[in-house]
Order: C-alpha cells, then structure tokens, then sequence
C-alpha cells in the first residue's frame, strides 16, 4: 500500500510548542491538547509532507491488533518496561508499548540537528519513529520480565521458578529482529536486503546503551532461538508500530557506508531520546488497560509530552541571532579597537559548508574573540546549531566559561533559551555554572532496572552534568570531553551526538603529545566527515602539526592532503572542501608587539634572590615551576626569608585551588590595581595556560619553546601607566646551552625539570636559541624559533651525550603515536565490537598517562564521624570538593586509622556506584589537626613505605622529603 504525501508538513502539525515565548504555542501549552482519535491518527499521518519518499512503500495499516497464535494486543500492554518500587504505588508499572511510544515520540521531535541523517538529509521522521519504537522490543523477553516475578505477563505463560536464561534486554532485542527478519514488516521495511544488511542497520537501534552488541547476535541462526511466546508478543508489537508510524522502506541502492552511518547516528540519538523518554515526571506511567488503543496513547499522551520534556531538557530547537557586527556580540569591545585579528574575523568571506579555520597569533591577541565572532558568523548561516569549546585543563576551561557567558546569549534569538553549560569532571564545581539541562533527580529506578546494568548506567551516566553538556548549544570543557567521541568507550555515541552539527573550538591546539595528536587527527575528520566545523586557536603551533590537522579536516571531506606555504606570524588558515587552503598574514594588533629582555639564571639561589629583588619594587611577580613538590619547596624557602608568598598548584584539594585561583585574578587579573598587584606567587605550569594574568616580572625554570613563549605572554599583558620595572624581562632559570653539554647538563640544575621534559635535547636547543638573541621580540622571533627548536636534522641540532636521551623520547613518541593510531575508531568503520577494544569497558584514555594518578578524597573526623574536608549541603558536591589527584607510585594506598574502618565503610556506601566501585582509584585521607595549623594523615607508597603526609590550605599535600 502506498500512501500520498500532501502539503502539510510535520513540523506544522507539530508547532503548538515552540520555545519562544512570542509564539502563541507557548501560551498553550497548559491548554488541554486537541484529542486525536485513532481512526484519525493515520488521516494525520497522511497530511504530511514527505515528496522525497511518498512514493516508497508503506506497511499497510489494517495490521493493528492482529493476534499471532492467540495473543493480542491486550496481552501485549502486559509486558512491562519499567516498574515502581513502591508496594502501593497506583501504577507498579509502565508497559513496554507505552514506554516505546515516549520514545519515538521524543525521537521524531528532537532538532533536525540531532536526528540521523540519509544521503545526507535528516531521516524521514515516520521511519525514525518507528525504529525508536524498536530499541526495547527485547524486554518482552522472559529473562527481562523474570526481573518482576509479580508482573509476569500471562502470555508467556507459567511464572518460572527460577530467572529463565537469556540474553540482557538489547541484545536480545537484536536477536529478535535477526529471529524476525523475514517478518512481513521488516521485509517491506528493507527491500531485497539481505539478513547481515538489516541487522547491519538494526544493530545501530538495539545498541544504544553506549556500545555497540556482541557479533554473536548479529547471527542468530548460531544462537538458541527465543521461545516462541516471546516472539509472538514481538510479531505483534511490530505489526502495531509499523500500522501506527506508517514508515517508508529504505531504498533498494542503500550502500554498505550509508548502512554503517545510519547505524552509528541512531546509536547515537536514541540514547538521548530513551534517557529523555524515561524520566517518570515527563512519562508517568500508564495502566495497560489505556493502550487498547495505542494510537490514542501515542498522539493524545506521549508526543504532547515530548514536545514539553525536550524544551525541559534544554534540548529544543533555538532560533539563531544574525550577526551584526563585532561589538554587537561582544560588548566589552565597544571603546576598543578592534586587533587585526578580529576585524579579519569580522569579514573575511566563508564557506557555505564545513571549515576548518587555524589561528596562529600572540597572546593577547584576541583570539578567543575572534572564535566567537566566527562561530556566530558560522551559526548565524544556519549551517550549524551551537558551538563547543574545548581547552586543554578545567582551570582554562573555568576562565573560558566566564568569558562566553556573557556573550552567548547574543548569537541566539532573545525569546529563545539557548543552553549553555561547563563540561568537565569538576564542572559542578564552578559557582559560574548553573546546570540547564535535565535534573537526575526525577529518573526513577527499580530493583529490577538496577540488575540490568546496561540501563541502569545509561540514566546515570547521562545523569552526569559534564556528558550532558555536551548537548548544550554552547558549551564549554576540556578538550578530553570532545576527543573520548573518537574512542571505543561506553557512550562515545552520546559526545558524538553533542559535536554533530556544532562549530568544535580547540584552544591551544599545540599543547598535545604524540598520543593525543592522533586523537585531534580522528576528531577533525570525523568532524569534517559529518559537516562540522573547527577552529583551531594557537600562539605556538609548528607549520608541521599545522599541516597534518589540516590535513586530517581534508581527509573527513575526502579531499587529498596538500601541502602548506605561508610561514608568517600571525596567520590564519582557512580550509574548505570547495577551493584550496587560504593563508593570509595578519599583522599583530597595536601595542602587543614587544621586546623582552632574556636573562639566563644558573640556579635556585639566583632565582631566588631575584625574587627578593623585584619584591622590593613592589611588582607583581611570578615565579614558574616545572613540578609542584620544586613550587612547594621554593615557596617555602622564600617565606623562610621574610617574602610573602603566595602558593598556586594541581596538588591543593578542589576547594582551596578554586579559592586560590579566584584570588589570583583578582590579584593579578586585568582589572587588578597596583595596590593589589604587588606580591609574589609560585606556581607549577598550570600558569602558563589562557588565565587572563598579567605580571610585571617573570621568572621561569627552562621548558620547551612553546611553552616559554606561553609563559612570556604573562608578561606585560595589559596596558599600565606605571609598573615598578623600567622594561619586561623574562628571567630564565636554565644551565648554559655550551656546545658541548655532557649527558647531565640539565638533570645537574633542574632534576624535576628533566623527569617531566624527558628530551634534554629539545631543552638545549630552546636555551641556544633563546641565549643567543639577548630578547625575545615578538611576533617576530615566534616562528623562528619554533622552528629551529623543533628541528632536529641540521649539523649541530643535537649534541652527542643528549641523543641517548633524545632517540628514547622519540622512540617513545612514536609507540604513544602508534597506541594513538591503534586506539582510536576510524572514521567510516561499523558501529561493530570489532572496531576497537569495547569489550574491556575500561575508563577513556584520553591521555596517555605514564604516571598513573589516583584520586585522593580528604576527609576530617569530628564526633566521631568522618567528614568531607570541604564543607557544602550537598555531600557529593563536598566530596568532591574535597578531591586531590596524586601519582599512584607516591601513593598507592591509605588505610584507615585504628577503630575507622567501619566508618569510612559508611560514607563510601553513601557515593554514587561508580564511586563506591573505585576502592583502588579514590582513596580516603583521614586528617588530624597539626600543632602548625595544618592537618596530617598516613598513607603508604607503592612498596608499602609507610608515609606521614601533610595539608594546609596555603601549600597543600606534602609528601615527606
């Protein structure tokens, strides 16, 4: 049967909820709905604008309630989808055939930006409700119903004594469909496909728990068949879908690549659809004698409160702002110039479809406002729906945050509530963030839900403000949130939902290894593959890495790699799939420009009398460490000589490194006043990254280039009248770069600095071509330097007792390389087991750790009852608050103190599951006040070497020396 598409479309039927508030929609809303009976529904059905696929055909529509071997449609609202553990409760349960109906309904109502794409235009909306109503059809089985012995439906028969075996509920639902294959629905639903081809497909639909199924159900000659009742209720439950939904068939030429994107995109989207779908306050249950008439159930109850939950979820489509000007979007621009940098921003000419834009300029440059301008221009075509940043540490995403908030709302339309949101494993921390998308506190669950673990960690893992964020219109996060979309670990589909159709905004795109590159790579041609857009910001990127990214954007247009020319500083890049890569040379804004003076300090004591010296001025003084235990003890030994000091570092519990930090931009910050700024502070290199700090005086042990340069931007960053010191001068603790340095030439002055920069080659030609200037003059000396620093083939580049050390670094590189390689999913691949390693189901390896960390959880006794060490009403907030991440070879373990034991217990029975499992990875820290203010604890290091450890605010976790 064939049905004849009309001109109403189903965004017009659909348009009484909208999120804006001058649409009369919205007035609506609390008005009771129109009832729409089930001998009208498919009338409505037929009213829909569909001319690409009208003429395809249709599961005929006289199927509805058609038994299969006695059993109907009454029979089938027995089996349940999910239950109340209350022994009163007025509805214990709601049916499956509800529960498949809140989510289609939700699926078919999500953005076009959200939704599966065919031939790549969003797939026809009948067809996607159907497959949504599909991603249960395995909890008719009797191992899932057995989960509720009191709600055993009868038409399975005789309640069994014990759990019947079985797959878990989305496997067997893959099974079913494999079992059913050649059911009149499927077979007019897939024409001429063969079995592999439609499970292909389906696997996407039954695998939306985060990873993909085992391949053993997608062969289901080779497993035991499923009892008959079973798939009695399944050749019912399709028939009542396919009659309500109508979809069309996919077309006979559907290609092996279309069938794999098709898969992951419904992996994908019905995640986001299920976990929306089950929230209990949105969805209340239903009784199964309302679903007589499941097309009443579907138009009357399930899509209006779809339409409701996805604007409540934050997820609702927004309208898009035009953009005006600059300083329209940004209004602390006003009684400033525009840089170069974003009046290029402002009007250089875009592509129509994806680009990737690379922005190499100083710090101080505006970058960031030139992403944002460019990422309004990009939404404002309608190209792209929202934007996400990623920076490389929480501390750089927290400061990003503040800085977008105040913009964001201007790239939308005012009526509208665009989302925005922080996305980072300490988010909730950040008193600038205020959660907007959906409270977990409304999901219900059940003793029975819970023993299914695939659905259990779904809801609490999308219960998790930093992978909700991601499906924010703007968000904002580590760039480790964006590049776990390209790694084989559970719900990677859900981040890969969060970036599709957004602008993906990389900041310090130079700071990642060999290991992460390959993860950038991935992500920059899955993106470009998808339609996305990128922008990449950096102040020290080489041309070479500048090249391969390029290139991996091409790759995900299919275009072939090309090579680069332009070797100016500043440059933009801009790359699109209709003409060649665009280089344009920018000239560096007004007053940024700048000669640093460089002054070469042989050791520790020379730095610290420098300090002393500078303090005297009264300047405004950083002092950067390569480790925190070198910060800690320089801190320490200047406070020794009478110097106020203050302590900034990775090592401080959550709580104390937020406090600290907020006080250091207060101090130091660009709004800061002179009586303010005067002051000294130590830190480890969480300095050196996007904080809006401004120094008179800096002094820094040796580093790579880039990073040197980064820390150098902290130098005279803003415009004062008057500082304490006549020029800027960077103050280098570093051993001479001699041409013959000996195989301990930097171990001998900075050990620390030698453990975590393991190429003291790269630190000897940083030194050479530092020394050897005098000054640092920028933009001008940027690009050569990083290129001569990074060269490693001229005559006399690397010394003869460093190369040892040098060719094991790169050895090194290339296997974190290679691991790169090999981890990540290759764009284009199955949504199959076999991409990668989904099996092992181990925690994202978004960097590769060479030093393991654990998470340390402090803790104080008071009454006799453990305590978190930061205070706050809610306890999950205070414990984490209250988090430190050490190296696990310092710190393996922390046994309780005598008589504690039961009570630590206790409050690790009060964290989350995740929490709770962890007992190796977060470890409790008991503390007990010190005589000097402090607090200390005990814990034992990676041979069982008992440790007497020491806190305080002010310098953190101390090890003994």
């Amino acid at each position: 049967m064939r049905h004849k598409a009309t001109s109403s479309s189903f965004r017009t039927r659909f348009a009484t909820h909208t999120p804006s508030e001058t649409d009369p929609g919205r007035a609506n809303r609390n008005k009771p709905a129109k009832r729409v009976t089930a001998s009208t529904a498919l009338e409505q059905w037929e009213k829909t604008e569909f001319p690409d696929l009208a003429s395809q055909e249709t599961i005929p529509s006289d199927e509805l309630g058609r038994e299969h071997n006695g059993m109907d449609l009454t029979d089938l609202a027995q089996f349940w989808a999910k239950t109340d553990t209350q022994a009163a409760a007025e509805c214990p349960m709601h049916p499956v055939v509800a529960h498949s109906l809140d989510v289609a309904a939700v699926a078919m109502n999500l953005p076009e930006t959200m939704l599966p794409q065919i031939d790549n235009h969003p797939i026809d909306r009948r067809l996607l409700g159907f497959l949504a109503s599909l991603h249960d059809i395995g909890k008719l089985g009797a191992t899932f119903q057995f989960l509720r012995p009191d709600l055993w439906p009868t038409a399975l028969e005789a309640t069994p004594a014990a759990i019947p075996p079985g797959p878990r509920h989305d496997a067997a639902g893959l099974q079913i469909l494999g079992q059913l294959s050649t059911h009149p629905v499927l077979k007019i639903l897939f024409p001429d496909w063969s079995l592999s081809e439609k499970l292909r497909v389906l696997a996407g639909v039954a695998g939306h728990h985060g990873k993909p199924l085992n391949r053993a159900y997608q062969r289901p000659a080779n497993l035991t068949p499923l009892d008959e009742n079973t798939l009695n209720a399944a050749r019912i439950f399709l028939d009542v879908m396919a009659s309500l939904f109508q979809p069309p068939s996919f077309p006979g030429d559907f290609s092996e690549d279309a069938m794999d994107a098709l898969a992951w995109r419904l992996a994908e989207c019905l995640p986001v659809a299920d976990w929306i779908g089950s929230n209990r306050t949105w969805f209340p249950y239903a009784t199964p004698h309302t679903l007589t008439d499941p097309a009443d159930y579907f138009w009357n109850k399930a899509l209006p409160q779809a339409q409701k939950a996805i604007f409540k979820a934050g997820l609702g489509p927004v309208r898009t702002r035009p953009f005006q000007s600059a300083k329209d979007l940004l209004p602390h621009l006003e009684n400033h110039a525009l840089s170069p940098l974003q009046r290029w921003a402002e009007t250089t000419s875009l592509p129509d479809g994806p680009a990737l834009i690379v922005i190499e300029d100083m710090t101080g440059s505006g970058k960031t406002e030139a992403a944002l301008i460019l990422s309004h221009r990009l939404i404002a075509r309608g190209h792209t729906n929202g934007v996400f940043l990623a920076l490389p540490t929480m501390a750089t995403a927290n400061a990003m945050f503040d800085r977008v908030a105040a913009a964001y709302g201007k790239m939308f339309h005012p009526a509208d509530r665009p989302s925005l949101a922080l996305a980072h494993g300490k988010a909730r921390l950040s008193e600038r963030f205020t959660q907007t998308i959906l409270s977990e506190k409304s999901l219900s669950s059940s003793a029975g839900i819970r023993k299914q673990p695939g659905e259990s960690a779904c809801m609490e893992w999308l219960a998790s403000e930093n992978r909700r964020a991601l499906l924010a219109q703007v968000g904002v996060g580590t760039i480790d949130q964006a590049l776990m979309a390209v790694l084989p670990v559970r719900y990677t589909t859900i981040r890969r939902q969060g970036l599709t159709g957004k602008i993906l905004c990389i900041d310090e795109a130079h700071t990642f290894d060999a290991y992460m590159n390959e993860e950038m790579k991935e992500l920059l041609t899955l993106h470009a593959s998808r339609g996305g857009s990128a922008i990449l910001l950096s102040a020290t990127l080489s041309h070479a890495l500048r090249t391969t990214l390029v290139n991996a954007f091409r790759k995900g247009l299919n275009l072939p790699a090309t090579t680069l020319q332009d070797t100016h500083y500043p440059l933009t890049t801009l790359v699109s799939g209709t003409a060649a890569p665009v280089e344009t040379p920018c000239e560096p804004r007004p007053g940024l420009g700048r000669t640093v003076t460089l002054n070469r300090l042989s050791d520790v004591g020379e730095a610290e009398t420098r300090v002393i010296e500078l303090a005297e001025t009264g300047s405004a003084i950083a002092w950067i460490r390569n480790t925190v235990d070198e910060a800690i003890a320089s801190a320490e030994s200047l406070r020794a000589k009478g110097l106020k000091v203050q302590l900034f570092h990775a090592r401080l519990a959550m709580v104390d490194r937020f406090e600290i930090e907020q006080d250091i931009l207060r101090k130091f910050g660009k709004n800061s006043s002179p009586d303010q700024r005067a002051g000294v502070l130590v830190s480890s290199q969480i300095l050196e990254q996007s904080l809006d700090l401004d120094f008179d005086a800096l002094i820094t042990d040796l580093a790579p280039a880039d990073l040197l340069i980064q820390r150098a931007g902290r130098l005279w960053r803003h415009h004062r009248e008057d500082r304490p010191v006549d020029y800027p001068q960077l103050d280098i603790l570093s051993p001479s770069p001699v041409s013959d340095p000996d195989a301990n030439w930097i171990r001998r002055v900075l050990p620390g600095t030698a453990a975590v920069y393991r190429d003291p080659s790269l630190l000897w030609r940083t030194a050479r071509a530092l020394f050897a200037r005098n000054v640092l003059q920028t933009p001008k000396d940027v690009r050569p330097i990083i290129e001569e620093v990074a060269d490693t083939a001229s005559p006399g580049s690397v010394p003869a007792a460093l190369e040892k050390e040098m060719l094991t670094t790169q050895g090194k590189n290339l296997s974190a390389q290679g691991l790169g390689r090999q981890t990540v999913l290759k764009t284009g691949e199955p949504y199959d087991p076999g991409t990668g390693q989904w099996d092992t189901d181990l925690q994202a390896r978004t960097r590769l750790e060479t030093d393991p960390t654990v998470i340390v959880r402090l803790a104080l006794l008071r009454d006799g009852v453990i305590h978190p060490y930061a205070e706050d009403a809610d306890p999950s907030q205070a414990w984490a608050l209250s988090e430190i991440r050490v190296a696990r070879r310092r710190l393996k373990s922390c046994p309780p103190p005598e008589g504690l034991q039961t009570a630590i217990e206790t409050i690790r029975a009060s964290w989350s599951r995740w929490e709770r499992d962890a007992v190796e990875d977060i470890l409790v820290l008991v503390l007990f006040e010190s005589v000097d203010g402090g607090f200390e604890g005990r814990g034992l290091d990676k041979d069982d070497n008992a440790l007497m450890l020491q806190y305080h605010k002010a310098t953190g976790l101390m090890f003994p020396a």
